[in-house]
């Protein structure tokens, strides 16, 4: 009968305090009684940051088992789910940027399905200090079924702004794409975004000069060239591509 939203030392409350104990095994029978009696008060305690800036749901993420933080992830109540996903620390990492880059697989997967659409775009369009989108991370480091989820539940708008946005070493998403994923996943991008957009990425290159469709190359997969082809109707951007892949070359 404690109340959970009671803030101690610390501005911590004592669900802080269960997150990071995974040896507890009441923590998530805790999270299921508050969320059928109290949705108020347990919103109040997952939203709680403490004096390092942590909620229990970050707190939760590094220290409990996967299934049991997918299982406080589907108990929570929507709005403590939300900020936790679009509220990014001192260097600009969100909970989907740090997800998406370490995992686990199935952790990414429940909060991209958990997300509301507007709090997803959202997320999705918050870059690191490093100028890393949650797509840019996913594209380098998901498996392809994870990346699918996340072009699934994504809208066109942020996934054609991280098309053209380049990285710290100047890889956009699509650099990304055709360099650490599938062909299928490369398709799914191509088919997700505008002719407009993708004419404009296919064009930029990366540090070391290199376009997305000589990356396509380099790894001689015929199946993402031939999904860019499908796409784009421009013969001027056809002409500037095919002229800057030979250039790309020299500069390996």
């Amino acid at each position: 009968d404690t109340d959970i939203s009671h803030l101690g030392p610390c501005n911590r409350t004592p669900i802080h305090y269960l997150a990071e104990r995974p040896e507890l095994n009441d923590f998530i029978t805790i999270i299921e009684k508050h969320n059928k009696i109290d949705t108020d008060r347990l919103f109040t305690a997952l939203d709680q940051q403490d004096g390092a800036g942590w909620t229990p749901l970050h707190l939760a993420a590094d220290f409990q088992q996967p299934e049991d933080f997918i299982a406080l992830i589907n108990r929570a109540p929507q709005q403590a789910l939300e900020n936790y996903l679009v509220t990014p620390d001192e260097i600009g990492w969100t909970a989907l940027h740090d997800s998406a880059r370490y995992g686990p697989r199935d952790v990414f997967i429940t909060l991209v399905n958990r997300a509301s659409q507007p709090a997803l775009n959202q997320a999705l369009i918050l870059p690191t200090q490093n100028c890393w989108t949650a797509l840019h991370l996913a594209a380098r480091y998901c498996s392809e079924d994870a990346f699918f989820a996340l072009i699934n539940r994504a809208s066109q708008q942020p996934v054609d702004n991280a098309l053209c946005e380049p990285n710290d070493a100047g890889w956009t998403l699509l650099h990304l794409v055709a360099r650490y994923q599938t062909p299928k996943a490369f398709e799914a991008l191509i088919a997700k975004v505008s002719k407009e957009k993708l004419g404009d990425a296919l064009t930029l290159t990366s540090q070391n000069g290199k376009t997305p469709l000589f990356i396509a190359e380099e790894k001689e997969s015929s199946d993402m060239v031939f999904s860019l082809f499908k796409k784009i109707e421009n013969r001027e951007t056809l002409s500037t591509l095919l002229c800057q892949a030979p250039d790309s070359a020299n500069q390996r």
